[in-house]
């Protein structure tokens, strides 16, 4: 992903725990609304949720720069905050 260079550095990760915290509350609301769809695609969902947690994980290991390693991880966090939710 592409993160800023420069600037305040505790401002990332509260900017990345927010966008966890927008999708969890999103998707944990939302499922009850739409319950046959759930059914009909929680194995899609969990298998690209699974194949994102690996990815996103290997990537952060070949990283340099912290940001990137912070970015990726909540990308592979967030894979698994889907799992759990589907």
């Amino acid at each position: 992903p592409i993160v800023a260079a420069h600037g305040n550095v505790a401002l990332a990760p509260v900017i990345l725990l927010g966008l966890k915290v927008g999708i969890y509350g999103m998707l944990r609301f939302m499922f009850p609304l739409v319950p046959e769809a759930i059914n009909e695609w929680h194995l899609y969902v969990t298998a690209f949720a699974v194949a994102g947690v690996f990815y996103a994980a290997i990537l952060a290991f070949m990283q340099r720069n912290m940001r990137r390693l912070l970015a990726y991880a909540v990308i592979s966090h967030t894979s698994i905050l889907i799992i759990g939710l589907f």
